[in-house]
């Protein structure tokens, strides 16, 4: 499996020392059946007073940061690494299915929204995808 290494750098400048809210942060990929991430790390400047990491409903991960003090300056490097094994459509397509009943042009978009792990349908509707037995 071919590896990846993404790096992200967000600093923020200010003209005089300013006091930061919370930051909640998106930066690690979701490991999927067609990623994995290896190793992920986060450097915060100035450090945060406290750092903590959730999950939300989506199985994002989702980095909360607060912050005590003032400063000029803010940072935020991230640097993860990850496993990536992308597969055409029609492999896409032949591990998931959306029902018996699915029209070809339906399969085709849900095939390229599996990597979500979830579609909304156009009536709003959100439905799981499921691997094929």
């Amino acid at each position: 499996m071919p590896s990846l290494t993404i790096r992200h750098v967000t600093t923020y400048r200010y003209r005089r020392p300013v006091a930061f809210g919370e930051h909640r942060m998106m930066l690690r990929p979701r490991d999927s059946h067609d990623q994995r991430v290896i190793e992920a790390r986060l450097r915060i400047d100035p450090e945060p007073r406290s750092l903590r990491f959730v999950q939300d409903a989506f199985g994002n991960h989702v980095g909360i940061a607060r912050f005590s003090g003032r400063a000029k300056n803010l940072r935020f490097e991230s640097v993860v690494r990850l496993e990536h094994s992308p597969l055409d459509a029609a492999s896409l397509a032949k591990q998931f299915r959306q029902g018996a009943k699915a029209e070809p042009a339906i399969a085709r978009v849900l095939a390229s929204l599996a990597r979500l792990g979830h579609a909304h349908s156009p009536d709003g509707r959100v439905f799981a995808l499921r691997r094929a037995a």
